[in-house]
C-alpha cells in the first residue's frame, strides 16, 4: 500500500471516530444517560468544554377557551348565585318560623282562653208571667273579666223563623266569672218593658203546632286575651208533631268570634 491510500484510511478512520463520537455526545443521549458521579476524565473534559441549552417550548391555550372561560368567570359570577339562594333560604326559614310562632300562640289563646256558654231549660207552658230558666257557663281556663248578654223570648208562626234582630228585651251585666263558675237567671216573655204570660190562644196555638217558642241573643265577654262573642239560638215546639217548626235558622244563629261590638248578624 503507498503512502497515499494509507493517508486515506487514516483519514477515514478518523472521521469515523469523530462520527461516534457526535452520536454519542447528542442532547438526546445525554437526557437518557442517567447520573453518575463516576465520570472518566475524558467525558470530564467534554461536559465541560461543551454547553448544552434545551428550550421548552409552551403552547399557549386556543383562543377560544380562553374566551369562553373569561365569559365564564364575569357574565355568571358563582358565588352570586350561592349568596341569592342563601338569602331566599333566610327568607324563607324566617317566614315559616314566624307561622309556626304564630299557630302556637293562637292554639295557646284557644287552649288558654275564656269560652261563655248560655242554655236553657225547656219551659212549661202555664197562664202565669213565662219564663225560661237560663244558665250561663265559664267552661275555658281563663277568667271572664266582663260578661253582657242581651236575649229575647219569641212567640213564631210554625212556617217563618225567628226574626234574630235586635231589640233584645232583657239585658244582663256580670262582673267576672270564674273557670268552672255558672251563673243562673230567668229569660221573660215581654211585652215591652213589662213581662207578661201567655194568652189563652198563644197557648192553644202552641199546642196545635201553629206556633213554636224561640229564645236568642249573644254574649259579650273579655278576658286576658281579649274580647269575644257568643251567639245563641233555642226553640221549643209543644205539639207533639214532627216538622211543625222551621227552625234551621235558629240552629244556624250560633256561633262563636272575636273581636271588638256586637255578633255580626
Amino acid at each position: 500500500m503507498d503512502k497515499a491510500t494509507k493517508a486515506i484510511a487514516q483519514r477515514v478512520t478518523q472521521l469515523e471516530k469523530s462520527l461516534h463520537r457526535l452520536i454519542d455526545d447528542a442532547p438526546w443521549k445525554q437526557h437518557k444517560q442517567p447520573t453518575d458521579d463516576q465520570t472518566t476524565p475524558s467525558q470530564e473534559d467534554d461536559g465541560a468544554n461543551r454547553y448544552v441549552s434545551s428550550i421548552s417550548e409552551v403552547n399557549p391555550p386556543p383562543l377560544k377557551a380562553a374566551k369562553a372561560k373569561y365569559v365564564l368567570q364575569h357574565a355568571i359570577p358563582w358565588w352570586r348565585i350561592f349568596e341569592g339562594i342563601g338569602i331566599f333560604a333566610g327568607i324563607g326559614y324566617a317566614l315559616i318560623t314566624y307561622l309556626q310562632w304564630r299557630d302556637l300562640r293562637h292554639n295557646f289563646e284557644v287552649d288558654q282562653r275564656c269560652w261563655i256558654k248560655t242554655g236553657f231549660v225547656r219551659p212549661e207552658l202555664s197562664r202565669s208571667i213565662f219564663q225560661a230558666a237560663t244558665t250561663t257557663t265559664n267552661f275555658g281556663k281563663s277568667t271572664a273579666l266582663t260578661l253582657d248578654i242581651e236575649l229575647t223570648i219569641e212567640i213564631v208562626p210554625a212556617a217563618s223563623a225567628p226574626s234574630l234582630k235586635p231589640p233584645f228585651h232583657e239585658h244582663l251585666h256580670i262582673g267576672t266569672l270564674f273557670p268552672g263558675d255558672h251563673i243562673e237567671f230567668p229569660a221573660f216573655l215581654m211585652s215591652g218593658d213589662n213581662r207578661r204570660a201567655l194568652t189563652d190562644t198563644e197557648i192553644q196555638s202552641l199546642i196545635d203546632g201553629h206556633t213554636y217558642l224561640s229564645v236568642f241573643g249573644y254574649s259579650i265577654y273579655t278576658d286576658q286575651f281579649g274580647k269575644h262573642w257568643g251567639r245563641f239560638c233555642s226553640w221549643w215546639s209543644f205539639s207533639g208533631l214532627p216538622n211543625t217548626a222551621y227552625a234551621n235558622d235558629c240552629v244556624q244563629w250560633n256561633s262563636v268570634g272575636d273581636g271588638d261590638g256586637a255578633p255580626p248578624q
